[in-house]
């Protein structure tokens, strides 16, 4: 299947989490915008206890593509927020 018919049935079945998968594994070797939705899509597919190893390694491949990468857990915490006083 193609990336646009994935994605049409996805627009048909968007709880279908096999799909998601299918599409995330199409985008990944896409650009930056592609590999965005790809983590999109596999977040959502890691639902899914019987895809959710899977989903995981993927989105990491993603976001190490993307320059996000975090594999000794050391990164620092985000910024925190600024209040109005």
């Amino acid at each position: 299947m193609t990336i646009d018919q994935l994605r049409a049935n996805i627009e048909d079945q968007p709880t279908n989490t096999q799909l998601r998968l299918q599409l995330a594994r199409a985008l990944l070797s896409g650009h930056a915008e592609q590999l965005r939705e790809a983590v999109s899509h596999l977040q959502q597919a890691s639902r899914n206890p019987q895809l959710r190893e899977e989903a995981l390694q993927l989105s990491k491949q993603a976001l190490s593509k993307l320059g996000i990468d975090d594999d000794d857990g050391n990164a620092p915490p985000p910024a925190p927020i600024p209040t109005k006083r």
